[in-house]
């Protein structure tokens, strides 16, 4: 990578703690998180551009601020935010509904335990968005298995039943 992708990439991740950090503080406005810091969470990931020390400490940083002031509640509005997209999916497309429930889950595993966050609510918001998946998957039109990130769990099948070949790809991999 370039030090153009370096330099995007720390800008990425200056612009996350930026957010968190107004979160944290009580003179926080929602108006002012229009985009969620988790989307761009997940663009550091996929671009690989914070390694080993570097993307430590900015996880720290991220799980530090990410309990305090209204950052709990902006992360429970983009959680609800992702089940209402889920039942849009199947007249818009089901991909961003896809990614969104799927980055949910990989902060919750890679960075903090969303019961940390919201006790009690999350798990009931996710469980309750991935019965609305599966209530949708036969209306949605196919997604291009091209198009599935490569940091997706497993255990979200619907992205390998609403693509195009509809094998799930995980099960063929560990020889299922």
């Amino acid at each position: 990578m370039g030090d153009g992708g370096k330099n995007a990439v720390s800008e990425s991740a200056d612009r996350v703690i930026w957010l968190l950090d107004k979160g944290a503080s009580s003179g926080f406005s929602s108006l002012d998180w229009r985009y969620s810091p988790l989307e761009e969470i997940m663009q550091i990931r996929e671009s690989g551009g914070l390694t080993g020390e570097q993307y430590e400490e900015f996880r720290r940083q991220v799980n530090s601020l990410v309990t305090k002031g209204q950052n709990p509640v902006l992360l429970r509005r983009y959680i609800l935010e992702c089940s209402n997209l889920f039942e849009e999916a199947p007249s818009n497309g089901a991909w961003w509904a896809c990614w969104k429930r799927s980055a949910i889950q990989f902060f919750n595993d890679e960075y903090i335990s969303l019961d940390s966050v919201l006790p009690g609510l999350a798990e009931g918001d996710l469980a309750d968005i991935d019965d609305v998946i599966e209530d949708i998957m036969d209306l949605s039109p196919l997604l291009d298995s091209a198009d599935i990130p490569d940091w997706v769990p497993a255990s979200h099948s619907w992205w390998w039943r609403l693509s195009d070949g509809g094998a799930y790809i995980p099960d063929l991999i560990e020889g299922g």
